[in-house]
């Protein structure tokens, strides 16, 4: 991990992982459970994506996972500011060269529109491939999404399983 001293917000849920790994999973921002242990993915969206993992075969052991913002968005699980995902953005990169993923995942319209510009309709993005620099890059809905009910759980799996084998491929 780089020094953090010069960030205006602290890192306070670093990415985790193997490093290198295969697949990098990279979602918007901690929620209050992931802040509260410093784990990214910890809390009830985590638990789905581990289940999914562990559904299509994989699980965090394969995966480095991480988000743009790792600083904490305060209450009410806010959207991280254009400032803060900015501060983070170096942070990011440096994760990113540091793990060499085969291929990055994007959970989240934050994500998504963090690395492909225009962004378009998430819908129009969802388990599409597309190159962040020379990586294959794919969205897919965040499962805090899929836990309200936005998008289908057979879906999301499938998008998961997509790009759990892609990396193994």
């Amino acid at each position: 991990m780089p020094e953090t001293t010069n960030l205006k917000y602290p890192v306070v849920v670093p990415g985790a992982g193997p490093v290198p790994a295969l697949g990098m999973i990279i979602g918007e921002a901690p929620g209050r459970t992931e802040i509260e242990k410093g784990i990214p993915f910890c809390g009830r969206s985590g638990a789905l994506l581990d289940e999914i993992l562990q559904h299509v075969g994989s699980s965090r052991s394969e995966v480095y996972i991480t988000n743009i913002f790792k600083g904490d968005v305060g209450s009410g699980n806010r959207n991280p500011t254009e400032d803060e995902l900015a501060d983070h953005w170096e942070l990011l990169g440096v994760e990113v060269s540091k793990v060499n993923p085969k291929a990055i995942l994007l959970l989240g319209r934050i994500a998504g529109a963090a690395f492909f510009t225009p962004f378009g309709r998430m819908g129009d993005r969802v388990g599409r491939w597309g190159l962040v620099g020379d990586r294959p890059t794919m969205v897919g809905y965040h499962p805090a999404y899929v836990l309200r009910g936005g998008y289908p759980r057979n879906y999301w799996e499938r998008d998961i399983r997509r790009f759990v084998e892609f990396i193994r491929d």
